[in-house]
């Protein structure tokens, strides 16, 4: 990819000029929103943008639910993959948004027979293969972020439940007033800072902790007990 001077060349970990790139970095920030890691999506357009920013509208859509200052083009590198997504995003009723979502996903998997992945799960001997599940989570994103009714939706490659977990846990993704993600620490870990702190995972959770103390794993449908910093620490 050239640089805007025609000089050289610009490299991005990901190149959103090969399908299979281009998916895992649509999946890859699909992902951040999903688990409430937007503080990743900088270190993302960090490594892409200086060869890809403002080159397609996809990859800007889904940066600017996170990231202020993106870049407003109408260019879409996949135009027959990733259309329905777009869609999705811009559709004028909440049944045109699940229908756009819904072909995505049934459309999903055939679109990438020729990538190298394809397939991988019948490639499977023993521990060895290269399968590590098909899973769009961009389509997930979509739909937690454009708040798109996916009750409908049941393919196998849609992430019904992390999205159902993201939607019950979004005050992980708030930010505080300087912009900044919420302080967070995961069961198991020994905690950051002493203070009060909760878990949407288990209501009345709130309890106060010392720095090196050991965040307790209270259970749960959805893995480990992500701890949240409580701002309100006067009581």
């Amino acid at each position: 990819h050239l640089a805007p001077d025609g000089v050289g060349l610009l490299l991005a970990p990901l190149g959103l000029g090969r399908l299979d790139d281009y998916e895992r970095c649509m999946q890859l920030i699909g992902l951040c929103y999903l688990l409430h890691r937007r503080d990743l999506l900088p270190r993302i357009a960090a490594l892409e943008d200086p060869a890809y920013a403002a080159e397609d509208v996809l990859y800007e859509e889904l940066l600017s639910f996170g990231m202020a200052g993106r870049y407003d083009v109408d260019m879409l590198k996949f135009v027959e993959v990733y259309d329905p997504l777009i869609q999705a995003m811009y559709a004028e009723s909440d049944a045109l948004a699940t229908d756009a979502i819904t072909r995505y996903v049934n459309n999903w998997y055939p679109w990438f027979k020729l990538v190298p992945w394809h397939d991988g799960h019948l490639r499977i001997k023993g521990t060895d293969g290269d399968y590590f599940g098909y899973w769009a989570f961009e389509a997930g994103a979509v739909a937690l972020l454009c708040e798109i009714d996916d009750s409908s939706i049941d393919h196998m490659v849609y992430p019904k439940d992390l999205v159902a977990w993201a939607r019950q846990n979004q005050v992980l993704s708030q930010a505080d007033e300087q912009g900044h993600a919420p302080l967070r620490c995961l069961a198991g870990q020994p905690c950051v800072r002493d203070g009060f702190w909760f878990t949407p995972a288990s209501p009345g959770s709130r309890q106060r902790f010392t720095q090196g103390h050991v965040m307790p794993d209270l259970g749960g449908a959805y893995g480990a007990t992500v701890w949240q910093w409580d701002e309100r620490q006067d009581r």
